[in-house]
C-alpha cells in the first residue's frame, strides 16, 4: 500500500503542468469570491489538494518560503517544530483548522509549482499589483538607472497598497531610509494565491521575471511622504510593467 501511495505522488509529481496550476488558483481567486480561507479538508481531487498545499507551504513561513525555493537540500522534518497550523477561519465558525506535516515530497512539489507561478499569464490583469522595498538614496539612484530588473522566478506581491506600505514602513532602518512602493497597473503576468495562503488578509499575487519602471514618482520626505514617515525619511512611487 505504501508503494502504491509513493507510485502516486510521483504520478502526480511528474504531471504537474501550467494549465493544472492555473486552473485550480483562478477557481479559488475569482474576484467575486472575495477574501476567505479555502477548506482544504473539504478538498477530494488529490492532483488539486497538492497545488493547494504547495502554497500554503510556501506562504506557512520565512524559513519555508526558502526551503521551498532550495529544493537541493534535505531537510529533517521535525513534527513538533514543523508541523503548520493555520491561524484561523476568518469568521467561518464552521470550518475546522488546517494542520499540516510537510514531507520531502511536499517541499519537491511546491518547488515546481512556485517556480512555475511567477512566470504565468495572470487571469485577472486589471487588478493593479503592489510590492515594497527600503533603499537607501544612493540604492534608489542605481535601481532607477537599470530601468528594467529581474525578480527572479517567484516574488509576493499584493493586490492592495495598505498591506505592503504598512510592512515596508514598520521595516525602514537609518541605513534604508526610503520606502519604496512599486506599482503594476496590469500586471499580465502572475497568479494570486491568498485564498490558499497562511495569510489571506494579503491578499498576495506571485509575480516573477522582468519588471521595467516606466514612470518615477517625487521623492517627498517625512510626513509630506506618509504621515508615519519621520524626519529623515522618504517615500516614492514607482509605476512598473511586466516584461
Amino acid at each position: 500500500m505504501k508503494l502504491l501511495l509513493e507510485n502516486w505522488r510521483q504520478y502526480l509529481n511528474e504531471n504537474i503542468n501550467e494549465q493544472d496550476v492555473i486552473r485550480v488558483l483562478k477557481k479559488y481567486h475569482e474576484p467575486s469570491l472575495g477574501v476567505k480561507r479555502v477548506d482544504f479538508d473539504e478538498i477530494e481531487d488529490p492532483n488539486e489538494l497538492m497545488i493547494l498545499k504547495a502554497v500554503f507551504l510556501y506562504t506557512s513561513s520565512m524559513s519555508n518560503a526558502e526551503r521551498v525555493l532550495d529544493p537541493s537540500v534535505k531537510h529533517k522534518i521535525d513534527p513538533e517544530s514543523h508541523t503548520i497550523r493555520d491561524p484561523g477561519a476568518m469568521g467561518d465558525t464552521s470550518r475546522k483548522p488546517y494542520t499540516m506535516l510537510p514531507t520531502q515530497q511536499d517541499y519537491k512539489n511546491a518547488n515546481i509549482i512556485m517556480a512555475k507561478l511567477g512566470s504565468f499569464p495572470n487571469p485577472f490583469p486589471n487588478r493593479p499589483a503592489y510590492r515594497s522595498w527600503r533603499l537607501s538614496k544612493e540604492q534608489l539612484d542605481n535601481l532607477l538607472e537599470k530601468e528594467t530588473f529581474d525578480l527572479g522566478p517567484a516574488r509576493s506581491w499584493s493586490l492592495t497598497p495598505k498591506n505592503v506600505t504598512r510592512f515596508g514602513l514598520y521595516k525602514l532602518t537609518k541605513e534604508r531610509n526610503i520606502l519604496i512602493l512599486f506599482i503594476i497597473p496590469n500586471p499580465t503576468k502572475g497568479m494570486p494565491i491568498y485564498n490558499v495562503s497562511m495569510s489571506p488578509e494579503e491578499e498576495e499575487i506571485i509575480i516573477g521575471g522582468k519588471i521595467r519602471i516606466i514612470k518615477t514618482g517625487k521623492l517627498l520626505k517625512g510626513p509630506a511622504g506618509h504621515r508615519e514617515l519621520g524626519p529623515g525619511e522618504g517615500f516614492v512611487k514607482l509605476i512598473c510593467e511586466t516584461v
